[in-house]
């Protein structure tokens, strides 16, 4: 997994962008603990792809364990890469035709 703690009192852009980070992350399948920042974190949740955290400790050890169990860092990991081919190029551009 990976942890994308964006801080709201320290980050003024992140919210008004689009962090390579967190595409490049679920397109390698690697699930997501992130703030509510950026733009599509309550959807990575939604599409079981990640989970948001606070910038409370607990809350982060606790979201780490959860996606350590096995089963549920499967289903994460596949859902990652499913949610990730959304924003491939190919299919971006096929969607137009």
């Amino acid at each position: 997994m990976a942890i994308a703690p964006y801080v709201k009192a320290l980050d003024t852009w992140t919210y008004y962008a689009d962090p390579g980070k967190v595409k490049t992350c679920l397109a390698c399948g690697v699930p997501l603990l992130l703030t509510d920042i950026p733009w599509n974190a309550h959807e990575i949740e939604e599409k079981k792809c990640g989970m948001i955290i606070t910038e409370d400790a607990s809350d982060i050890v606790s979201k780490i364990l959860s996606l350590m169990e096995n089963k549920q860092n499967v289903e994460y990991r596949k859902n990652a890469v499913l949610y990730s081919q959304r924003f491939d190029y190919k299919n971006i551009f096929q969607s137009l035709l």
